[in-house]
């Protein structure tokens, strides 16, 4: 679909361009500063292909542009997708941090005020103490790290739906666990928390 979109409106160019050398448009350029202006606005500390993206859209009259809006895509709403993602990334990040540093009460911080916890082969976990009173002992049973990876995400307002897959390790590295998740994610007091987690491992049970 993109192909067939710019070859019938972008111009023919006669001749070859070097790989040693590849000009930038002035609309290029241009995509390239707003990209930039995105992640200082994010108060981000790199650029990504998500302020590119933003700063493709931003320019407006170049051809990526026109190719974007064509399936749809528009600023404001691809901002506030990466804005949420961004976020969601880091409350990720923290938990796995918090799992490497065992401190089971940043763990339960991860979850809103009436967070609920549905691991496989228990009741419901609610409220953060008992959420964290659970994650203690996962912290003494050796589970020394976790990996998350988000797989698909969808935001509606101040409510998240994630779906990924975890990694549980131990000592040295050694691989405990591995399963899928499902997360619902709430916004509380402005920031981005867990209000429903629930996971079930991948790894076949003994025996079957």
């Amino acid at each position: 679909m993109f192909r067939r979109f710019t070859e019938r409106h972008l111009p023919r160019h006669t001749h070859a361009l070097s790989v040693d050398h590849i000009p930038y448009t002035p609309r290029a350029k241009r995509a390239l500063e707003y990209g930039v202006e995105e992640a200082q606005l994010m108060e981000h500390t790199s650029i990504g292909t998500e302020h590119i993206l933003l700063g493709l859209l931003k320019e407006k009259e170049g051809m990526a542009a026109k190719v974007l809006h064509a399936l749809g895509m528009r600023l404001v709403e691809t901002r506030e997708k990466i804005a949420i993602r961004s976020a969601l990334t880091a409350t990720n990040e923290t938990f796995m941090e918090a799992f490497r540093q065992g401190d089971a009460a940043a763990l339960a911080a991860t979850y809103t005020t009436n967070g609920q916890a549905l691991p496989p082969q228990s009741d419901i976990i609610t409220e953060r103490s008992a959420i964290q009173a659970f994650w203690q002992g996962a912290l003494d049973m050796g589970i020394k790290a976790a990996q998350l990876e988000t797989v698909e995400l969808e935001s509606h307002g101040d409510t998240a739906i994630e779906v990924g897959k975890y990694t549980l390790q131990g000592e040295g590295g050694q691989r405990l666990d591995t399963g899928k998740y499902v997360v619902i994610w709430k916004q509380e007091s402005g920031q981005w928390k867990w209000h429903r987690d629930m996971w079930n491992s991948s790894v076949p049970v003994p025996g079957q």
